[in-house]
């Protein structure tokens, strides 16, 4: 196979008012075959991106209103990064090389480099690190939306009272979100919950084919409850080790019940790993702030609620920890 570097050249990210879209080119470096990876855009799967030449693709980007756009560059290793999106800057660079798995904005503002520091560092599990980077950067610009971002998804994750004071320093304007509230309530002591031994919320929501699941229908089994959305870079990448431990159980015995955040619910029914799940699958509005999220006190994806045959809470965490997930159930089971 012969070994290629392709050039870095321009490569943009721009924000335009045509039809509700912008656009998306990634150029893409250090490959080792004459074959550009398959790279897809989380919130919109099936999209089939624009081969502009031999090292670049370009995507139509959908509004979803999230704030970050995430891309998975590598199917194997669920290699992935995540871009701000932000309204006020129209060209933006990125470059992508397979050999150093880096993915870089070139000229990037201050949000996108601190953005790509703390997610490399949390890729490699070194959340000191990614916290020194994300907290002088939020005492810096306490009226910025991403300030509040880098609290509520996953700052100081050991130590989560430390959030208290920045949140309080945070500006009225960016107080006025629903995340600052839930993360308020979370850590003032509003919201002691869940907690072992509660009682499942029983619902009704509509799965992928539009039929009505009614949560009562479920009794005398394990129940695992997950939340997840295609927009979850780790959501993604556990899916088909969820499958496969799926398959190996009896579902005489225990039940999956997914439930998609994703903020649009015709990109869900099509994306690729939404139709991977072969257990109840299901779509909710209000994205975090459902009731569902609320209820289980929901901070970061993907986030579990395992309960016993009597539908009381067993275990509930957030993460892709499979082999865990394994380990409770099988203590349940017992």
């Amino acid at each position: 196979m012969k070994r290629i570097v392709l050039v870095i050249s321009f490569t943009f990210l721009i924000f335009t008012n045509v039809k509700g879209q912008y656009t998306l080119a990634i150029r893409q470096v250090g490959l080792t075959s004459d074959t550009i990876p398959s790279l897809v855009l989380f919130d919109d799967q099936e999209q089939i991106p624009k081969r502009l030449n031999d090292s670049t693709t370009q995507f139509n980007v959908p509004p979803t209103g999230t704030e970050c756009l995430s891309i998975l560059f590598d199917f194997n290793s669920r290699w992935f990064t995540r871009i701000w999106i932000d309204s006020t800057s129209f060209h933006k660079e990125l470059i992508v090389n397979y050999k150093t798995k880096t993915a870089t904005i070139k000229d990037g503002n201050e949000i996108d480099k601190v953005l790509e520091q703390v997610l490399i560092y949390s890729k490699f599990e070194d959340r000191h690190v990614a916290d020194s980077i994300a907290v002088p950067y939020i005492q810096k610009h306490p009226d910025q939306y991403f300030s509040l971002w880098l609290i509520s998804h996953g700052l100081n994750r050991q130590h989560p009272n430390d959030n208290i004071v920045l949140l309080d320093n945070l500006s009225p304007r960016v107080k006025k979100y629903p995340a600052y509230r839930q993360m308020k309530a979370d850590l003032g002591g509003g919201r002691k919950y869940p907690n072992y031994g509660d009682t499942f919320k029983e619902f009704t929501l509509n799965d992928n084919h539009e039929k009505v699941f009614i949560s009562t229908s479920i009794n005398n089994k394990i129940i695992l409850l997950q939340f997840w959305s295609n927009s979850c870079g780790p959501c993604v990448k556990g899916m088909d080790a969820m499958v496969d431990y799926y398959k190996s159980l009896d579902t005489s015995k225990v039940a999956f019940i997914s439930v998609s955040l994703d903020p649009d619910k015709a990109v869900w029914k099509k994306a690729t790993t939404t139709n991977k799940i072969i257990w109840t699958n299901l779509w909710t509005e209000d994205i975090n702030y459902c009731d569902l999220c609320l209820n289980y006190n929901l901070t970061a994806m993907p986030y579990f609620v395992l309960f016993n045959r009597q539908k009381k809470i067993t275990f509930y965490n957030d993460g892709e920890d499979i082999e865990l997930l394994k380990s409770k159930i099988k203590e349940v089971n017992n």
